[in-house]
């Protein structure tokens, strides 16, 4: 057990997690989009699929896009009692995109930032891991 989890379901959830973390930025560097993509179906579920929508329908409109060609970096751990009573797994996911570029429709660039985030997972229908819900709880000065 991992912080009160079974080691093979953080396993599973940190791939899970890196998949949609890796995944989200290949969308985000076409400029979002209108409607959640199909590419993201394996890695959410409800609630979640439906803010992860709302934030790429908002990049699609407002014309930003990812124009860093490599990833984040992310560091990820068991969130030990921060689980719910319907997850399976909680990580605390650091993501460290302070080396990435936004570049908006006018030509503005973004910098990217540090975040610090719980991510929920449970057992979808199909039996596999996959994130319902997400909180951010802050900007951060580093990931350790």
């Amino acid at each position: 057990m991992t912080a009160g989890f079974k080691v093979s379901d953080v396993q599973e959830a940190e791939r899970v997690y890196r998949g949609f973390y890796s995944t989200l930025a290949g969308i985000q560097r076409t400029g979002g989009a209108p409607k959640l993509p199909h590419a993201l179906d394996e890695f959410l579920d409800e609630p979640a699929n439906s803010y992860i929508e709302a934030m790429l329908r908002s990049e699609y409109e407002r014309g930003v896009k990812l124009s860093s060609s490599e990833d984040g970096s992310l560091t990820l751990v068991p969130a030990e009692g921060k689980q719910r009573t319907d997850s399976v797994v909680a990580l605390r996911a650091c993501a460290d995109e302070s080396q990435l570029v936004y570049v908006r429709s006018d030509g503005a660039t973004l910098n990217g930032h540090q975040t610090l985030n719980y991510i929920y997972l449970h057992r979808s229908q199909d039996g596999h891991l996959s994130i319902f819900d997400t909180t951010t709880t802050s900007d951060v000065s580093a990931c350790s």
